[in-house]
């Protein structure tokens, strides 16, 4: 992973731990967060290795472990995008146990 996506992914996850509140809820809603930035990434055709910044980034709990992230990613050559990202648990994802249950650009 190049050092510049790397740095907008721990952007990513300090915005949306400091936006929840600290414990294990704001810890949750962070990797709800980071869940959704490939998925966003991918939307928008960029690139894997694609430098994209996200900012206005929410997020929100729906109620049994489901989160909802909203932000505006920004990439070269695109125009900001609004996104809005929805998760819910998912034993099998081993890395962030969640899984992208709906996904809206624009």
């Amino acid at each position: 992973m190049n050092p510049r996506h790397a740095a907008r992914i721990s952007a990513v996850l300090l915005t949306a731990g400091l936006m929840t509140g600290c414990g294990q809820h704001g810890d949750r809603a962070a990797v709800a967060a980071a869940k959704c930035y490939l998925p966003v990434v991918k939307a928008l055709h960029l690139r894997h290795n694609a430098a994209m910044d996200t900012s206005q980034v929410q997020v929100t709990g729906l109620g049994h472990g489901r989160y909802r992230v909203t932000g505006v990613a920004e990439a070269q050559g695109k125009a900001p995008t609004d996104y809005t990202c929805e998760v819910a648990p998912d034993s099998s994802d081993k890395l962030r146990g969640f899984r992208v249950t709906r996904l809206i650009l624009g």
